[in-house]
């Protein structure tokens, strides 16, 4: 929570729409400028309490605003729905988000309960605590398996969530830390998890070019292809871009 926005991230059957109605309950609903619901496409779809046409018509309620689609529909993709209202702060406008499956087993093993004696383990033998060292950390291993970090840094945060299970392994990353080299964090993050296929979201705010998405993201990922990449700008210049990479060496 910040003097003027909310974030909120969550996992499994939690509605978060069902939270708009009452934070509004707390503030003027003509002061928000900007709203932005967003959920990757889902493992099981069969399994999810509800649908995102669904999800958007409950937000159309409160807040007018368009949906999209970042990526092919064959595909991994992520659904948006936006309501933006006035240009964001620009020390504000940044998200990156990082979504990977297929996890090295190795490298899952750790976030395991019964292999690791607590959270700082985890931090330290993953590699995790390496991504930003300086920032403060409150992490959770659950039991039997899966684990959770949040990281904050001055007015800045970073979280992770882990899924470690064989078969359906799932990580993700996600921060509004501002980085000139991005491709440089996607590369230090999957070197903790050495996924076999992932998923990039960037989005960016108003004062800076949409062609800078391109200069920012499109570099080489050794051992991965750019299988599908997509860009879409929103609003008062608010843009963001959504990349599938997949790994061409299977011996993880």
């Amino acid at each position: 929570v910040w003097d003027d926005r909310i974030l909120m991230i969550t996992c499994g059957k939690t509605a978060l729409i069902q939270a708009l109605p009452e934070i509004l309950a707390f503030i003027d609903k003509k002061s928000v400028k900007f709203i932005l619901y967003e959920r990757k496409c889902f493992m099981f779809q069969k399994n999810q309490a509800e649908r995102f046409a669904n999800e958007t018509a409950s937000l159309k309620k409160i807040f007018p605003g368009k949906s999209r689609r970042l990526g092919p529909s064959n595909n991994n993709h992520a659904h948006v729905f936006f309501s933006i209202h006035a240009p964001i702060k620009s020390e504000h406008d940044v998200t990156f988000q990082l979504m990977m499956y297929d996890l090295n087993p190795h490298a899952a093993h750790v976030f395991c309960s019964k292999n690791i004696s607590g959270e700082a383990q985890v931090e330290t033998l993953s590699g995790l605590s390496k991504i930003y060292p300086n920032v403060i950390t409150d992490s959770y291993l659950f039991s039997p398996y899966g684990y959770s970090l949040n990281g904050i840094f001055k007015k800045n945060y970073y979280t992770v969530h882990v899924t470690p299970q064989p078969g359906d392994s799932y990580a993700s990353f996600e921060t509004n830390i501002k980085e000139k080299d991005y491709p440089g964090l996607i590369k230090k993050v999957i070197s903790v998890f050495k996924p076999g296929k992932f998923s990039v979201m960037l989005t960016m705010g108003s004062d800076l070019q949409s062609d800078h998405l391109d200069e920012t993201l499109f570099d080489v990922i050794n051992n991965y292809d750019i299988v599908a990449n997509s860009r879409y700008e929103f609003e008062y210049g608010v843009c963001a871009a959504f990349l599938n990479y997949v790994q061409i060496n299977s011996n993880k």
